[in-house]
């Protein structure tokens, strides 16, 4: 998943892709898409996302940064400690 996808997709727990996509003015597939990082995030798409929750747009990029981040090491520690 792309930074930007992983911390949209955990922002919007709870809420189906239908949902979010309604708001957006964009398709499911198109949500599904960008969520699993196959297609990207335009600025004016993060700007609409952050409108839809309430938040400042850089608080959305960086929060998707850090949880990408976060998800990465997070693999890299279970990766290892199943190595043993």
């Amino acid at each position: 998943m792309g930074s930007v996808g992983s911390g949209i997709a955990a922002a919007s727990s709870g809420e189906s892709q239908t949902d979010l996509a309604v708001a957006l003015g964009v398709s499911q597939a198109q949500v599904s898409r960008r969520q699993s990082g196959t297609a990207v995030w335009s600025l004016a798409d993060c700007e609409a996302v952050a409108a839809h929750y309430g938040i400042d747009v850089a608080y959305l990029i960086i929060w998707s940064y850090c949880w990408a981040m976060s998800s990465q090491r997070i693999g890299r520690v279970s990766a290892k400690a199943s190595r043993g």
